[in-house]
């Protein structure tokens, strides 16, 4: 099986939210809730509460260094519109991007917030092409938004691909654009409101990847934020660590969407060779 990584990258600093929306003071008064029900330590609220005062909501060169460390050639995703409390401007992505980019080991992909105006969705996509100069990229919704309408326009839009809805299922295509299906996110596999033991966060990651490994699928998509790679979210930090590590032992290898799509196209070309 083949593993692609990917990592939304929602927020990079306090000061963007800043009499934009409500994202800090919801964090505040929540984090503020988990601790006092004791659902999270002293050091993790505390680290959360260094993280607003140093304006810093992002960890991607953390992460990137880490990844590159582990043979994880992973996509971050980047907005260019605002919506759902991701407030920061487009022009903020571009030195990330090329931060990433530079590195000849990362990709990068758009962080869609419109998923049912075709006119805003290409808006997203043409600034995109603007800022980074690249023309061949796909796309994850925020918070996985989509209708019955969404995979189609993507298509017409020319997206080497989406990686949206969440199943376990093999990769399709729609037109010339291939869907990733999402097969494990962090909030989905993984609770931040509670108390894990190592061993117990390790389990859980086993009995996760055993029913994935059960479909028989060819290609797997896992998403990550990069804001929780961070010991103020020990949950989430410690689920991706783990995640990455026990994918090795058991003998799965990493690839971009790139390679995946390059894959899944040499076989369908042996195959229709084979139909002949």
């Amino acid at each position: 099986m083949k593993v692609i990584v990917s990592h939304d990258v929602d927020h990079l600093s306090t000061s963007e939210h800043l009499l934009k929306d409500f994202y800090i003071l919801k964090s505040l008064v929540r984090n503020t809730a988990y601790l006092v029900t004791n659902r999270i330590n002293l050091s993790e609220y505390l680290q959360r509460l260094r993280e607003f005062a140093t304006n810093k909501l992002n960890y991607i060169e953390e992460l990137s260094n880490f990844n590159k460390a582990n043979g994880v050639n992973a996509t971050f995703f980047f907005a260019t519109a605002n919506g759902l409390s991701l407030s920061y401007k487009k022009s903020q992505i571009k030195n990330w991007i090329e931060y990433l980019l530079n590195s000849d080991y990362f990709s990068v992909g758009i962080h869609g917030i419109s998923f049912n105006d075709f006119s805003l969705m290409k808006k997203e996509k043409d600034d995109f092409e603007e800022i980074t100069g690249i023309h061949n990229f796909g796309i994850r919704m925020h918070y996985l938004r989509g209708d019955n309408r969404t995979l189609e326009m993507l298509s017409r839009l020319d997206y080497l691909f989406d990686s949206t809805f969440y199943s376990i299922k093999q990769p399709y295509q729609i037109g010339n654009m291939w869907v990733f299906p999402l097969t494990m996110m962090d909030v989905y596999q993984i609770s931040g409101k509670k108390k894990y033991t190592n061993n117990e966060i390790k389990k859980l990651i086993i009995n996760q990847l055993e029913e994935v490994e059960n479909a028989n699928l060819s290609h797997i998509s896992i998403n990550f934020h990069d804001r929780y790679f961070s010991t103020g979210h020990r949950n989430y930090y410690r689920w991706y660590k783990y995640l990455i590590e026990i994918l090795k032992s058991r003998g799965h290898s990493f690839v971009n969407y790139n390679e995946a799509i390059a894959d899944l196209n040499r076989k369908n070309e042996e195959n229709r060779k084979h139909n002949q």
